[in-house]
């Protein structure tokens, strides 16, 4: 190899050992009538052939908001870019909660499935909805 030191086929390899394309399950996320306006969204990631393999992240919205430190309510429908671990291959759980902004009660939920491919795009759908109440045994 004339002229193409090592030292260039080093950086070329790991340029291209790099570039792989990132594992993404776009989440469209819609909400029902009832469910409050939200400002933070806890994800949860799950694979259903093993469901101690989760990834859980929280995220609040990036709208203006009309107080000091609280952010405007996430406006729906939106979609949500969650990049996992190729290691989540196969078929998963996507569950999202709405969550109140000063106790982080969960006040709205909802989840949908998807089927993770490793260095691809895959799409998922979630309507949030008020949890429902539990009523005591009598």
């Amino acid at each position: 190899m004339r002229g193409v030191s090592r030292t260039s086929l080093v950086f070329a390899a790991l340029a291209v050992a790099c570039a792989k394309d990132p594992t993404t399950i776009v989440t469209e996320v819609g909400v029902a009538a009832d469910v409050p306006p939200l400002l933070i969204l806890r994800t949860i990631v799950a694979s259903t052939t093993n469901l101690e393999h989760t990834s859980t992240s929280e995220q609040s919205s990036l709208e203006q908001g009309d107080a000091g430190d609280r952010p405007g309510p996430f406006r729906f429908p939106l979609a949500l870019w969650l990049t996992v671990d190729p290691s989540f291959a196969g078929p998963v759980l996507v569950s999202l909660q709405g969550l109140d902004w000063d106790t982080h009660a969960v006040v709205a939920e909802g989840s949908g499935t998807g089927e993770v491919v490793p260095g691809r795009e895959t799409r998922a759908i979630v309507i949030l909805r008020k949890p429902a109440a539990i009523t005591p045994a009598p």
